[in-house]
């Protein structure tokens, strides 16, 4: 067996695939995900390997060529030839695959799973993201061109949300504020009611709007103590804590949905004992 670095064109790419006996259906989102890392020069060459059999024939790296072709743009990656273990392709990609919450670890951030979590929800935020049930993400236009070449892809890319790098590069950016957001989400024992990502990243998108109002709406959120039974946040609590224990648990935008209603109610002194999503309904902007 012996590796060596190659810089993979398009039609290098072509003839790596042609050479290919049997593989796994193909992925069509993780090839645009590396369809678009190498279009922006952003792949990396991380030691992982392309690998081919003692015959020549590739069985570990249709993804990063079909993604080559795609981009219609050469990259470089680490090739290893002579892999005669017949056991060989059973064994790769069996791993713990890492997590955003493992990329921030490794960048020495603290609480890296809660911080994650929350960066990944403020930036679907400030991207106009957020949908229900589902996120309603938007593909680049300039990506867009290039999967109409593609029959059968397009339609099946429903988003791209950030990669583990680039949304580790946008928590750097705002890490003092997300931070923040995480302690006085715990001080306020909101994270009994909330997930600490959905927690963290509302209390860090609220902060932005009413730094003087964000602290209070989380600390009745997390004690209810004293709340009339018509405040917005009484309302969400007990929505959340009846959701909790039920196990009749909502999905994240769901939650955080509800969440905006309620804290847009709070700063309007709207009251009331209801607090829905009617069907369809857009995330609002927050107050």
């Amino acid at each position: 067996m012996k590796a060596q670095v190659e810089t993979v064109t398009p039609q290098r790419a072509r003839e790596f695939l042609s050479t290919m006996i049997h593989n796994r259906a193909l992925n069509y989102q993780k090839t645009i995900d590396y369809t678009i890392a190498i279009s922006e020069g952003k792949w990396s060459l991380n030691g992982v390997t392309v690998k081919f059999d003692g015959a020549g024939h590739m069985f570990d790296g249709q993804h990063r060529m079909q993604a080559c072709i795609l981009a219609n743009k050469s990259f470089e990656t680490l090739v290893a030839l002579g892999v005669d273990d017949p056991d060989a392709a059973a064994t790769v990609d069996t791993g713990i695959v890492r997590s955003p919450g493992h990329v921030f670890q490794f960048a020495g951030i603290a609480n890296a799973n809660s911080i994650a979590g929350a960066a990944r929800l403020v930036y679907y935020y400030e991207n106009k993201m957020l949908a229900v049930p589902n996120p309603r993400f938007r593909m680049p236009e300039k990506f867009r061109a290039l999967l109409e070449k593609h029959k059968g892809i397009s339609h099946l890319v429903k988003f791209q949300p950030p990669n583990k790098t680039e949304l580790l590069a946008f928590a750097q950016e705002r890490i003092e504020q997300l931070q923040a957001a995480l302690s006085g989400a715990i001080r306020s024992h909101a994270t009994r009611v909330l997930t600490p990502s959905i927690a963290t990243a509302c209390y860090a998108i609220f902060a932005a709007k009413g730094p003087r109002d964000v602290q209070a709406f989380f600390d009745d959120l997390g004690t209810g103590a004293e709340l009339n039974n018509t405040d917005p946040v009484l309302v969400l609590r007990e929505k959340m804590l009846y959701r909790n224990a039920s196990h009749a648990r909502l999905s994240t935008m769901a939650i955080m949905l509800l969440t905006f209603k309620a804290w847009n109610k709070r700063r309007s002194n709207e009251h009331s004992k209801i607090l829905k999503i009617a069907e369809g309904e857009e995330f609002p902007k927050v107050l």
